[in-house]
């Protein structure tokens, strides 16, 4: 026997949808057991009322012998008792109107009146008359504690991993598609007894299992095998699904299938119902569109906030140090959350260590640029010139300089100046020459801005010049 318990290592997503579903699941078998229980002692009654009659027919009109062969199953089937009670039934051994065919007739119908009446019945999914109510309800009805355990247990397999790689609406729409593509072979193939009804979250789960073995089939699942000792195996997901879905196959159509009270149909039609959502959505370039960047997305957040924290105990502990390396690795992990980098520009600073402090606000400040988030560029600028204790590049004065201009032009002017002695080859260089130009007329000054457009024309002819390689 192989009991599977887990499925990869190294999840940074809590499954919230899979433990809700799990814990709905058990909620609702708790609330429903004394109903259930009360159910199973009148089915109890009425069953023990029609098998004692049944026995007592069967041995009065086939005999001890025969009776006992077929039970042991020495005829080679069971094909004997089964005319028996084929011919039995049509009145054929005795007529309908004789006493012991009216009594048992009697029994069987206070059976199935009752059964009828029970909850899983008026719940369950009917493939000869299905109802709106049972096309939901039936999967989360169990007949046992070890129903629903062996359904939650390989829920947790394989839910827990498809929510790690499609995330939590995903993987909701998933199982919703499982509920109901399990009860599609019942209901396209009804059985041939109408009183026929199934229960369990076992199509369901059977549809995220086909959904992995497309998405993830070599994920490991990690199982325990109980016979003849308990040993630890570790196999790929198709090496487990494959075999599993080839067996249902095989088994829907065995002699005795219906009979087994297991729902291979239902694992069916769950299982290729989510095997095709999974295909489509790769072959739609859905999953690469819009499910994978969203669970990546939530990964580098969860991980980033983990790191951080980690950073922020590091820092009650004052190891400084270490939280730097916490800081720097949440930053590697989202290189683009301006928010780490500034709470790292910060640290730096605690530390002392300009220059890395320097090189990491200017990487920051052409973030800020790029983005036009003027004002945030202009307060960090200004705040890094003050902390570091020295000018920083001429780039960034140019940049510095524009955002100025309409507010303090006179602090512009001065930071023009610089720009362009320290950055003539920006590319804001010959735009901030005529702007510094335009400022030394409008303040009354035409010889400087004569001069600045003279510097404008020489700095041009100088990048001809260096163009043509004259």
């Amino acid at each position: 026997m192989f009991v599977p318990v887990g499925a990869g290592k190294g999840r940074r997503l809590v499954p919230w949808v899979t433990l809700a579903i799990i814990a709905v699941n058990v909620v609702i078998h708790v609330a429903t057991r004394p109903v259930v229980a009360a159910d199973e002692a009148r089915m109890m009654a009425a069953g023990q009322e029609l098998t004692w009659r049944s026995m007592e027919i069967e041995l009065r009109h086939r005999g001890i012998r025969r009776v006992i062969k077929s039970y042991l199953d020495l005829e080679g089937t069971r094909g004997g008792s089964d005319k028996f009670w084929w011919r039995w039934e049509n009145g054929l051994i005795v007529p309908k109107h004789d006493e012991q065919w009216v009594g048992w007739s009697e029994a069987r119908d206070a059976l199935r009146a009752i059964q009828r009446t029970t909850f899983h019945y008026r719940y369950g999914i009917h493939g000869a008359a299905p109802t709106p109510h049972g096309l939901i309800a039936h999967a989360f009805l169990h007949g046992g504690w070890l129903h629903l355990l062996g359904n939650m247990l390989f829920l947790w397999v394989v839910g827990a991993n498809m929510e790690e790689v499609w995330g939590r609406r995903w993987l909701a729409l998933l199982y919703a598609v499982g509920i109901v593509a399990a009860c599609m072979p019942e209901i396209l193939f009804p059985p041939k007894d109408p009183d026929a009804f199934g229960i369990g979250a076992s199509g369901a789960v059977a549809a995220v299992m086909g959904a992995m073995l497309i998405r993830n089939p070599m994920r490991k699942i990690y199982m325990l095998a109980t016979i003849p000792m308990i040993v630890r195996l570790e196999l790929p997901a198709i090496a487990l699904l494959v075999p599993w879905i080839v067996g249902q196959l095989v088994a829907v159509n065995a002699a005795g299938a219906a009979e087994a009270g297991i729902g291979y149909s239902a694992h069916i039609g769950g299982f290729f119902g989510g095997a095709l959502l999974a295909l489509g959505l790769r072959l739609g370039g859905v999953e690469s569109r819009d499910i994978t960047p969203v669970v990546e997305a939530e990964k580098r957040r969860l991980a980033r906030e983990e790191l951080l924290r980690a950073a922020d105990e590091l820092v009650l502990r004052n190891d400084a140090k270490g939280a730097l390396a916490k800081i720097r690795e949440a930053l590697a992990v989202d290189p683009d959350d301006l928010a780490i980098r500034e709470r790292l520009i910060q640290h730096l600073g605690a530390l002392k260590d300009r220059d890395a402090q320097a090189a990491e606000g200017d990487v920051l400040l052409n973030r800020l640029w790029r983005l036009g988030e003027r004002d945030r560029f202009l307060a960090l600028f200004r705040w890094l010139e003050a902390e570091v204790g020295r000018p920083l590049s001429g780039s960034l004065a140019h940049r510095a300089a524009w955002v100025l201009e309409a507010r303090e032009p006179v602090e512009a002017a001065r930071l023009y100046e610089r720009a362009l002695r320290d950055a003539p080859e920006d590319p804001l260089a010959d735009r901030s020459l005529d702007r510094f130009a335009t400022f030394f007329e409008s303040t009354g000054r035409p010889g400087e801005a004569r001069q600045v457009r003279d510097l404008r024309e020489a700095a041009r002819r100088r990048a001809r010049r260096e163009a043509t390689g004259s």
